[in-house]
């Protein structure tokens, strides 16, 4: 039990400390509300999910070398597309809803959240040092998934309701400079993974 404690302390810092998903579901709730958000988290959760059954399934183990480099260089390209989305300002229908659909906020999170093979990498030589080896394998990854999958979602949808909350206090027009500035963010991000692994290739 003292293991999982450490192991759920571990991931709630990793997970709390913002990166591109967390900078994207905050992007999103301050311009769609908190419960469009959602389908955020669900995207981000299950590229995460995705990436932790590979790990202790042991598929990163066959990810090495060069690959790792060419898949990341494809994530950080992805990461600047979705920068150069955020500069779009955003448009109200006659309805007054905005028109990025529900799957649209799903896939955009779930394809920032797998488009890094390094989180893969990351996961495998993680999660086997809290495996409760008193369980079944089975049975112990099946907690490690759980306890990720709860922190994730929650931590995710604290900084959503923290950025709608900040976001009812702007205009619309001060809300889509502040999209633009998440999508400099982005790709800036992007552009720093792209430089660092194109420049190992060489």
């Amino acid at each position: 039990m003292n293991l999982y404690l450490l192991y759920l302390a571990t991931i709630f810092l990793i997970i709390a400390t913002p990166g591109p998903s967390i900078l994207l579901i905050m992007q999103h709730s301050a311009s769609y509300g908190v419960k469009r958000s959602f389908y955020n988290a669900l995207g981000g959760v299950s590229a995460a999910l995705i990436l932790i059954i590979l790990s202790l399934g042991g598929v990163a183990l066959l990810i090495q070398g060069i690959w790792i480099n060419v898949l990341s260089i494809l994530g950080a390209c992805l990461l600047v597309w979705i920068g150069f989305k955020n500069f779009k300002p955003i448009v109200l229908s006659e309805e007054g809803d905005h028109k990025e659909s529900n799957k649209e906020l799903f896939k955009t999170a779930f394809y920032t959240g797998i488009s890094n093979p390094k989180d893969l990498i990351f996961f495998a030589t993680l999660l086997p040092q809290f495996i409760i080896t008193d369980l079944p394998y089975w049975q112990a990854s099946l907690y490690l998934a759980f306890g990720w999958l709860v922190l994730d979602v929650s931590i995710m949808m604290s900084y959503a309701l923290g950025a709608y909350l900040l976001a009812q206090k702007l205009s619309m027009g001060a809300l889509n400079k502040t999209r633009a500035f998440s999508g400099v963010l982005l790709i800036l991000i992007g552009g720093a993974l792209l430089s660092s692994n194109a420049y190992q290739l060489v």
